[in-house]
This record gives C-alpha cells, structure tokens and sequence, in this order.
C-alpha cells in the first residue's frame, strides 16, 4: 500500500491535473498490472485506488475509497504494519519493503499480501504515502506446506534415527516424545500404555507437559466414548482439528483451552499386532493434521509398532538362548542328580560319544567318553549278556527303539543295575544314527527291596494288632483291610475286598452311615473321633466300636480316601452298662432309705411318742375315770396309726420281692376294662368319660399286678381330683417307635402347680390337694412300679387345666 499525504491544495489540484492527464494510460496499464497501487493521507486515509485492486482485494477502486484500509488488516498484523510505517516514516523518498501480511479479501477469506511503500510527503507534486502491494497467498502456502513437510521429514527422520540406536522400548517412548517437541514443533506429546485390565492408560513418557499437568495423565480412566475408546477399539488414528468445536469431553476441552492446545491427533502403538499404548499429539495451531501430515504421522508410529516388535523378538531370543544355556548347565545337573547319562552315534563317522554322567556310571574318566560299541558289551554283566546282545540286534533289524533293564560290572568288579534305552535318528527315511541313555537305577533297585521288605514287615503288624484297621475310597469300597478288620465279616483280607467291590458286605443302614461319615471325613479333611460305632457281624451279634477316621491318601494314586481304626469297646460297654445298672440301683436303694429314714423319723416318731407319753400318764395313776378314757382313745389313736404306717411300709417293701414275679402277656384294653368294673360305681355317679386308643400296640409282655396298680391309681387319681365344674374325661392312648413303647394318660382335672411342686409329685406321703381324702402315697407306689418294670415315668400338668402322664417302656 501507498499512503501520500498532501501539503496543500495547491499541489493536490496541480498533481491531479497531472494524473488525470495520464489517467486514460495509467488505467489501461493499472488494469492489467498484478499489482494494485493505492495513495493515503498522513492520517491515513484513502485517496486514491488505481483499478487492479479489484484483482487483488476484490474491490473496486470506487468501494475501496469508501473503506477504512487498516480496518481490513489482520488483528494479528496490525503490530507489524505500525512497525514498518514508522520506517517508511523515517525514510522519506526509500522504497521499505513492507510486511507480509494477512488482509481480508471482499470474499470473506484472509489473503497474504506482500507491499513496498515509499514515503512521498515531501514531494511537492505527490504529497503523499504511496504503497504498491500484490496477492502472494499462493506463495506463502506453498512456502508454509515446504516448511511443514521438512518439518514432517524432519521429525520421521529423527524418529528412525532414535529406532536404530534405541536399546529398550522405554528409550524409544522418551526420544519420540522429545522429537514431537523439538522436530515436529508439537506444544506437547506423550505415550501412554494400556494397563493390564484394559480399562486405563498409565504414562510411561511426555514431553511438554507441565510439571503440575503430569498427575492428570497419571492414570486415565478409557472413556466408552472418548478418543482414547476409539482408537483402542478401532485401531485407527483419531483427529481434532479445532478442540473447541469437535471434542466432547468437558474437563479435557477445559483443559485444551486453559493450555492453548487447538489440535490433536491420537495414534495406536502396537507390539506383536496387538495395541498395548497410544502416541498422543498436541498442536496450538488448528487444523494442524491434513491428509500429509497424518499420513506421515502414522508411518512414524507404525515405525515404532515395528520398532516393538523387533526388542520382542530380541527378548525372546535372549530369552531362548539363556534357556537354552540354562537348560544344558540343568542337563548336566539333572543327569547326575538323577544318575542318567546319554551317549550317540553317528553312522558315517563311527564315532561314539557319551555324556560325562554316562561315563561316571560305567565307573570311567571323563576323558574316556568314545567307546565302540564291543566296548559297552565288555561291561555287560555275563549272566545279562545274550539278553543284551539279542534285544540289540533285534532293534538293529528293525531299526525300532528298545528298552531293556540289565547290570554292568564295572572295571573295579562293582555290579551296577542300568536300565538302557536307545533311539534310532533318520535322515530321508534312512537311519544315520543312534542314541540313548543309561539310567543307573541301583539305589532305586535297593530301596525297592528295602521297601517291599518294611511294606511286608508293615502288613505283618498290622494283622497282628488287634484292632480293626481299614482304608476306604470316597464310594465307600474298600482299599486296605487287616486281619482283625477282615474277621469282623469272617473273611480273609482279600475274600473282603474282592466282596467290597461287589458292594456285598454290611447291612444296608449301617453301610450307609458308615459311607456318610466316611465322605464327611474325606471332603473336610477333619479328623473325625466316633466314641461308640455299632456294628453288626454276620452271626446278628451286635458289637460296639471306638472309632478314629482320619483324611489319607490311597497309596499309588492321587485318589482321597479314609483311614480308621476301630477297637471293640464291646466288652468294655457290657461292664459300663452293668455298672451304670449298679449305680441306679445304688441311687434308687438310697433313695429309699432316705424315705424310709424320713418315715421313721417322722411318721413313726409321731405315734410312738404318743403312746409313750400316754403310758407314763396311765402309769402314774390318780386319773379321773374321764381323763382315763380320753388317754385310752388316744392311745388306741396312736396304735392304729402305729400299725398303719408299718402296713405302708410292708406294702413298699413287697415291691421289691414282686419285681422277681414272671411276666406274662397283658391285653391294655382288657386290664383297663378291669378296671373300670370295679369302680363302676364311681365312674357312673362321677360321669366320668374314658377315651382309650390301643391301635398303635395292645399287648405288651409285664407284671400284670403292676400295670393294673398303675393304671388304678393313675385312673383314681383323676376321678378324686377333677375339676368340679367339668365331668372327669380320662384319655389313654399307646404308642409303639423301635426302641419302646409309650402309654399316655391324660385328664382335665384340677391339675398340680408344677413349678413349685415339681420335685414332689413321686414323694412318699405328698399331697397337694386338701379338700379329698388321701395319704399321699399313690404316685410314690406308681413311679416305684414302673421303675420296677424298667420303665419310667414323667409328668406335664397345668393347674386348672389337667394332668398328662407319660409312661415308656423298652422293648
């Protein structure tokens, strides 16, 4: 651009006199020029256009006079354009070279133009800032795309560099980040690796990252529909151009623009096809990544996929071939741990070689490791010999593998066992050689014999020890029995085996309680301590046993099985029964002397001391004939008393002695029937309702004479005690299980106070009702007669609502 600035009117109308004179060429000239030429006043206004301007700014001369010129400039430029005017300014008459700047086109876009400008405001015939310019837009973006693709060049460039002389993957992440900043002038850069749940990206190395941003990609959780997501899931790269518009993410948008970051670009890192990471790329200029640049971007880090996959493969192979060191220093090792050497043969040259561990076997020197073929036979045991030589040539013929145990007698006269194996090698169907291994199994041969000697001399105490020992697998067959166990079926050891598989040994029901605690045993691994196990032999004799099962492992197998061992507590049960009898009968005999002690010492006291008391009155004489008759009625009182309370006592005392009786079969219907007849009378005044079931069991084998007392006792008990408001209803009923058999007897009576009286309701002489005659002794004989019968008996009762007796007997 040109700006005049004229001194005075004068000059302006002769300058313009002259231009119009050359207007008609100038016009023609100007039209057709690329350049356009405008003047401008020192304020800066616009005076003058020549006609290219339309072909450079879009506007005609005419539109363009209306315009504010520095108006159009790029915000961005203004700073530069004040700039080369102070020059121009400076240097009146200099053509300046002007700034190339950004101006807006009549189109909308910003064009490149590039001007010089002369200072004419001391030209009396000018007056004025004159400024020729041209559109060079073309040319600064063929200029900008060389820079940018040397730039490009120059970052893959420095990229393959780093990829030859990496030495490990992490130096590579740290140099390509470092390239991005300083070759590929990206504001910031870093890769991140995808963690093994494959649900976040931790860093492994940035570059241009603020020391406070690091903390945020740290650790980033993958997004379902962030960039990160798409390419990990697609395998492409993923491009914004302009964050501000296209990227979705709130915080990260917020971030971009706390950092100036305009464009991105997020690119796959892959190792063995598979993407382990992501090389991300930020920009401060927007619309950074076209088509070049991606595709540029994409080979480096392809590059990089590449680069990883060749330090794998090299790790690998370092990997093999240590392992492969390490497996021949392990070979070595193990062929001397384990005593097992190996030797080889090649057809063409002859030659036999064997291992150092082959040549410690056969008791020779590591030197001496080629031997011939008659070598070897020379140390073939004599008695082995022909075996040896006709299982060779039988494989020789067949060109097949052999194995074979035979000994050697080595040149010290030692005798060793070996067990051979030898191994044809064939090239093209042909064989070309042979090898082999020497496994010296001497130590093992003498364990075995010492272990099959312990296992004979272990079966040996175990069948002479008398308790019971088993081993069972989880479906209950048996592995291992003793003989002691074996006897329990009247069996030998291996008669009890064969028949376990055939599952036909032990009743069912003890079978299948024993296979129950067995299982428990195996799958909690728990030692399990059954103090009393019944069994029954196969004579129906029933045995009792103390058993222990423990977890245990079959022998030869990984199977889990039970190991227990049962002692028959038979014997021991029987004493323990007979003395827990004794001791009950020492308990109930103590108990009855306790109520005869309280008998004596208050029922017969009682009378006693009254009679006496009396007689020591008669005996001193002097009574009134009244006094005497008083005193004779007492006494004769006291007397009866005296004799009624031995009478009890003589009744209890015959318990014992009828206890002896024989037992016969009793019908309950018929003896409760009995009953009923010989206290009709009561029963009908009284209204009293029987409910009698016997379905369940009616004949039971016992003391008749006893059972009728209970019964008559229990049933009078009801009638005498009823509820005055209520007819007396009496319900028994039987009951029959395995083990015994149950009578209850039931009424609605008045009831007993069980939680104060509960320890009294078998007590000699105790009552708990006072409005009915009665000595308190009924119950007492009624728990002695059962218990006599080896029965026993409880009671349930609730006042005002009834009493429940409840009588059992064993079978």
């Amino acid at each position: 651009m040109i700006w005049l600035l004229f001194n005075s009117s004068s000059q302006r109308k002769k300058i313009t006199r002259r231009l119009a004179q050359c207007e008609k060429r100038n016009n023609t000239l100007q039209e057709n020029a690329g350049d356009a030429v405008v003047i401008l006043s020192e304020t800066g206004k616009l005076l003058y256009a020549s006609p290219s301007v339309y072909q450079v700014v879009g506007y005609t001369a005419e539109e363009l006079l209306k315009l504010d010129l520095l108006a159009l400039a790029h915000p961005e430029d203004i700073n530069a354009l004040q700039l080369v005017m102070l020059q121009v300014m400076a240097n009146p008459g200099k053509p300046v070279k002007g700034h190339t700047g950004r101006m807006l086109h009549k189109d909308g876009s910003w064009h490149w133009y590039e001007a010089v400008v002369t200072n004419m405001l001391h030209d009396p015939e000018i007056g004025g800032i004159v400024d020729n310019f041209r559109d060079v837009t073309d040319r600064v973006i063929a200029e900008e795309k060389m820079i940018n693709a040397n730039r490009l060049y120059a970052f893959v460039s420095a990229i393959n560099q780093t990829l030859v002389h990496a030495e490990n993957e992490q130096g590579i992440f740290k140099e390509a980040c470092r390239i991005a900043i300083e070759y590929g002038k990206f504001k910031m850069a870093w890769i991140g690796l995808l963690d093994p749940d494959g649900k976040s990206i931790s860093l492994a190395e940035s570059s241009g990252i603020p020391d406070e941003d690091k903390l945020k990609f740290k650790h980033i959780i993958v997004s379902d529909q962030g960039p990160i997501y798409q390419v990990l899931n697609t395998g492409t790269s993923f491009v914004y151009n302009d964050v501000e518009s296209e990227l979705n993410l709130t915080d990260w948008k917020a971030y971009a623009a706390s950092r100036q970051l305009s464009s991105a670009m997020l690119l796959p890192i892959r190792k063995k096809g598979e993407i382990i990471g992501i090389f991300s790329l930020y920009a401060s200029i927007p619309k950074l990544f076209d088509e070049q640049e991606i595709r540029l971007l994409e080979a480096a880090t392809q590059d990089i996929s590449f680069a990883m996959d060749v330090f794998e493969k090299e790790r690998l192979q370092r990997l093999a071939q240590d392992r492969l060191r390490h497996s021949e220093l392990r070979l070595i090792e193990a062929q001397a741990i384990a005593h097992v050497g190996s030797w080889e043969i090649n057809f063409a040259t002859g030659i036999s070689v064997w291992s150092e561990e082959a040549c410690r076997i056969y008791g020779l020197s590591i030197q001496e490791n080629h031997q011939s073929y008659q070598d070897w036979l020379s140390f073939i045991h004599p008695e082995d010999l022909e075996f040896v030589v006709k299982t060779t040539k039988r494989a020789e013929a067949s060109h097949s593998s052999s194995a074979f145990y035979h000994r050697i007698v080595r040149k010290n006269g030692e005798v060793r066992y070996i067990y051979s194996k030898t191994e044809f090698d064939f090239r093209d169907g042909l064989p070309v050689g042979l090898h082999g291994i020497a496994h010296d199994i001497t130590d093992v041969r003498e364990l075995q014999n010492a272990r099959a000697q312990s296992d004979a001399n272990l079966l040996m105490i175990m069948n002479l020890i008398p308790q019971a020992i088993f081993v069972k697998n989880f479906d209950g067959e048996y592995q291992f029995v003793n003989k002691s166990f074996a006897e329990l079926y009247g069996m030998t050891p291996q008669e009890l085996l064969d028949q376990s598989k055939l599952g036909e040994i032990t009743i069912q029901q003890e079978k299948n309680i024993f296979l129950k605690q067995d299982q428990e045993v195996i799958s909690t691994g728990i030692t399990r301590i059954i103090p009393e196990v019944t069994f029954t032999n196969p004579s129906g004799e029933l045995r009792f046993f103390y058993t222990v099962k423990v977890p245990y492992v079959i022998a030869g197998t990984d199977e889990k099985g039970v190991l227990g061992i049962a002692l028959d507590i038979t014997e021991q049960k029987l004493v323990s029964a007979e003395r827990e009898k004794l001791l009950a009968d020492l308990v109930k005999r103590n108990n009855d002397l306790e109520q005869f002690s309280y008998i004596i010492s208050h029922n017969l006291r009682a009378p006693v001391v009254n009679i006496l008391g009396i007689s020591d009155l008669i005996r001193a004489g002097g009574l009134e004939k009244e006094d005497e008759k008083i005193l004779m009625t007492g006494l004769e009182s006291s007397v009866s008393r005296l004799d009624e309370v031995i009478n009890d006592l003589n009744y209890i005392l015959q318990l014992n002695s009828k206890g002896q009786q024989n037992k016969e079969w009793v019908k309950l219907s018929e003896l409760i029937n009995d009953i009923r007849s010989s206290i009709s009378s009561e029963i009908i005044n009284e209204q009293v309702n029987f409910i009698l079931n016997f379905s369940a069991i009616d004949e039971v084998l016992t003391l008749k004479v006893y059972l009728y007392s209970i019964f008559y006792n229990l049933i009078i008990n009801s009638i005498k005690y009823r509820r005055p408001d209520l007819p007396p209803e009496i319900t028994i009923t039987s009951f029959k299980s395995e083990d015994n058999i149950t009578i209850l007897v039931k009424d609605n009576g008045l009831g007993i106070d069980l939680p104060k009286r509960h320890d009294e309701v078998f007590g000699l002489y105790k009552r708990f009702h006072s409005h009915v005659e009665g000595k308190g002794i009924g119950l007492y004989m009624v728990k002695k007669q059962v218990e006599s019968l080896m029965g026993s008996i409880t009671v349930e009762s609730e006042v005002n609502k009834g009493t429940e007796f409840k009588i059992q007997f064993d079978l």
